[in-house]
């Protein structure tokens, strides 16, 4: 693959399912830097308009969640149990495979967590 050719939809299917070889990987990424319509694609593989607007609806809410923390109060790091040891300062630590770069946010149902992919 080439990173000018756009991406065909079986690609981008394997590319969600985490199954692309490491050298297309990075020739993929490297075109969904630059190319709209293949982000587009890929986006409307992961979920339609509505999934979207629901994501970014969340990510907003949880961001006014943690702006609203008063300094006085400490934050729930009892997530942080869940975490397995990791070999890296930057991490703050593993979940199965998943190294966890931070915390997206808090719920009444659970924490999202933001992973690392090399």
């Amino acid at each position: 693959m080439s990173t000018s050719v756009c991406l065909g939809v079986e690609e981008i299917h394997v590319l969600l399912a985490g199954q692309m070889e490491p050298s297309l990987l990075s020739e993929a990424e490297q075109h969904l830097s630059a190319c709209d319509h293949c982000r587009a694609k890929l986006e409307n593989q992961i979920g339609d308009s509505l999934w979207w607007g629901e994501a970014e609806r969340s990510l907003r809410s949880a961001e006014n969640n943690q702006a609203e923390v008063s300094g006085n109060e400490p934050p729930n790091v009892a997530w942080l149990e869940l975490l397995g040891p990791t070999d890296d300062p930057d991490f703050l630590g593993r979940i199965g495979p998943y190294e966890i770069v931070g915390l997206l946010g808090q719920g009444g149902h659970g924490n999202g967590f933001q992973e690392f992919r090399s």
